[in-house]
Formats: structure tokens, C-alpha cells, sequence
């Protein structure tokens, strides 16, 4: 596998790509410039440490291994970078050679947020038509504790570029007829897009359920939220669900964390 050095960054908004700029890793540093067309739009993606110039800037080595915050907020962290780093592994590819260039080409336009990246890495990976939460649920488990899966590529399709400890899928659901479609797909009419939630080795039986509560107690005191939903697999086991934050009637939404704003790394924060 040869690895990506140079990267085109676009924001997709209101059905509209606009060409943001461009990272280049040269000598382990990462560069990135404002499209300047870009720039005349106004548009600023990051307004505390991305500058927001035509110049080549560089983040430095830290807390991103070189990206800049925005970036990095579109690589998947604990279950998405497992799944990615499984099936590389068993492609034969070192994890040592593995650049957070190639991590977002990985991502490219399926990511969380509205900006995408080229070029994709875009594998044909069989999908099965149907969504069956109680095997989906197993596979993950049985990845969790170290044992290989069949379908760990379809996993890594499903929801392998969320953030998040938790292992999750993105789903379309359809709330009159309660069906569910695999959520990197064009919608069908009446589905919304949804991520589903599934319990780690270490999470109680009910942990959907507890979420859920907590849900519950968040509008009570007043929260504004996404919708939550326990969806229910066909043992009756309960899994937790929300509406993405990111997209409305499939129309992507910028995302940018507090932890990528600030440049403050969320596991040891200052």
C-alpha cells in the first residue's frame, strides 16, 4: 500500500461542494492552504487555530500527530479506529506505515460532518440487505474481545468512521413503517438518518436502557437534544439510538468538537 501525500479537502453544504484547500505531508510534517477561492467566500471552518489565510501553515506534531483539530475531527477514534486498523492487519499492512493522510482517505466522503477528501480509498465491500442487530451485535462483540469477524469490512462500512468509544452503525429509519437501511446508502423517501449504539465486553446488559434514561432525564431539565429511540433486536435485546446531529434530510452539516477547536487533546486535557 503506498501511502497518501496530499489530500483535497471540500465542504458539502446544501448539496454543494466547495473546494476548501489542501494538506501535503512532506518530510512527517503536514501542510495545509486555503483554496483562495475558498477564502473569498467567508466561510471559516475553524476560526481559532487554523489560520485563516492563502498561506502554507503547519499544526505541529501535537496533539494530532500533525493535523490540524478540524481534520482530525473527521477521523474515527476507539471503535472506528479499531475496525480500520483490524482490517488493515489482515491485508498485510503495518500499522507503522499508516499516516493520518491515509486514515482520512479512508474516511473520504463518509465521514461525520461535511467535509470530505480525496483521494478515497474505496473498497467494493459486500453489504447484506437486511440489518440484524443481535449478529451485528455479536460480530462487534467478538472483534471487541480480539476474535477475527467475517464481516469486519462491512462493519468498518457501516459506522467505522464514527467517533466514539461505543461501537455504532449509521442507519436510515423510517419512523412509519419502522424499517431500518444501511445508512451509507441514498435514503430512501420517508428514512431519516440514525446511529445505532452497541454495548462494549465491558457494558451491562442494559445499558441501552440506562442511556435512554439518561435521555429522558436531559429533556426534563430542559436540554435540547436529538431525538433517542431504543431500537430492539429479535432476542428482545434493546439497543440505543439517535437521530445524527450532522445531517438533515440527508444534507450534511458541519461538525467541529470542542477538543479539534481548541486544540486540546480530550484524554489529557489542559
Amino acid at each position: 500500500m503506498e501511502n497518501i501525500n496530499n489530500i483535497l479537502v471540500s465542504l458539502e453544504l446544501e448539496g454543494q461542494g466547495h473546494e476548501v484547500g489542501e494538506m501535503v505531508r512532506d518530510n512527517r510534517t503536514i501542510y495545509f492552504r486555503y483554496n483562495a477561492d475558498f477564502l473569498k467566500c467567508g466561510l471559516n471552518i475553524s476560526p481559532i487555530k487554523l489560520p485563516y489565510n492563502n498561506e502554507i501553515n503547519f499544526a505541529g506534531s501535537e496533539p494530532f500527530d500533525g493535523l490540524y483539530g478540524v481534520f482530525n475531527d473527521s477521523l474515527p477514534d476507539g471503535w472506528g479506529r479499531l475496525l480500520l486498523d483490524r482490517s488493515l492487519a489482515s491485508k498485510g499492512v503495518s500499522m507503522q506505515n499508516i499516516t493520518p493522510l491515509d486514515r482520512l482517505a479512508y474516511v473520504g466522503d463518509k465521514g461525520m460532518g461535511a467535509l470530505c477528501y480525496k483521494p478515497k480509498y474505496d473498497e467494493d465491500v459486500a453489504i447484506s440487505s437486511e440489518i440484524e442487530l443481535d449478529m451485528i451485535a455479536r460480530e462487534m462483540d467478538q472483534i471487541l474481545r480480539g476474535s477475527d469477524s467475517d464481516i469486519i469490512d462491512e462493519l468498518f462500512t457501516l459506522g467505522g468512521s464514527s467517533g466514539g468509544a461505543r461501537p455504532k452503525i449509521f442507519v436510515g429509519y423510517n419512523n412509519v413503517t419502522k424499517e431500518l437501511m444501511h445508512g451509507q446508502q441514498k435514503l430512501a423517501d420517508g428514512f431519516e438518518d440514525w446511529l445505532i449504539k452497541f454495548p462494549s465486553s465491558s457494558d451491562p446488559k442494559e445499558i441501552a436502557n440506562i442511556e435512554y434514561a439518561y435521555h429522558k432525564m436531559a429533556l426534563k431539565a430542559g436540554l435540547v437534544m436529538s431525538d433517542c429511540k431504543l431500537f430492539t433486536g429479535r432476542s428482545g435485546q434493546t439497543y440505543f439510538g439517535t437521530k445524527r446531529f450532522d445531517r438533515i434530510k440527508e444534507k450534511r452539516i458541519h461538525m467541529h468538537t470542542a477538543s479539534g477547536l481548541m486544540h486540546d487533546n480530550f484524554r489529557m486535557s489542559t
